[in-house]
């Protein structure tokens, strides 16, 4: 593009440079072959060099635009961070049978959230058990026994996506 500009400037600069006397008159197009095609090349690449700088322009403020209105989108469909959720497992033993009621307490709710909750049993490393998000937060396992490692892992689902997780060895 400023090169363009240059050979207009250069042309132009040449071609009152020959005719410095007559600089003030009004432009008269010439009449001989030579110095109208130096004429017309000189407008023509003048003409050149403004398409190009408008071409330039228009395409960088597009490019602007395009940049900016996509920013705008992406800012607009990104959803909000998760609100991370802090878990509390409160085990019940019923003395009578034995059973063990686990019920997970979120610490640190969200107002007017709605959870859903999740649970597995695990005896010996091995998933037994297992209880899918539902809106209790509590379940009821069998007396674990005594010479057996057994673990639950509560999981706890708000409406808005956060999910937590919790391991307490019973």
């Amino acid at each position: 593009m400023f090169y363009y500009w240059y050979l207009a400037y250069i042309t132009w600069r040449d071609y009152l440079d020959t005719d410095r006397e007559n600089i003030l008159r009004p432009l008269e197009i010439p009449t001989d072959s030579f110095t109208f095609k130096f004429f017309m090349n000189n407008i023509a690449l003048l003409l050149l060099a403004v398409f190009i700088t408008y071409i330039v322009v228009v395409t960088l403020i597009t490019l602007q635009i395009s940049s900016r209105e996509r920013r705008r989108q992406i800012n607009a469909t990104t959803p909000p961070p998760p609100h991370e959720l802090k878990l509390e497992l409160k085990t019940v033993t019923n003395p009578e049978t034995g059973q063990v009621r686990v019920e997970t307490i979120i610490q640190n709710p969200v107002r007017d959230e709605r959870y859903t909750y999740a649970f597995y049993l695990i005896v010996d490393g091995v998933r037994t058990t297992v209880r899918w998000h539902e809106e209790t937060p509590f379940f009821v396992i069998p007396r674990p026994s005594a010479n057996k490692k057994t673990e639950v892992l509560a999981f706890a689902k708000s409406e808005s996506g956060s999910l937590a997780t919790l391991r307490q060895i019973l």
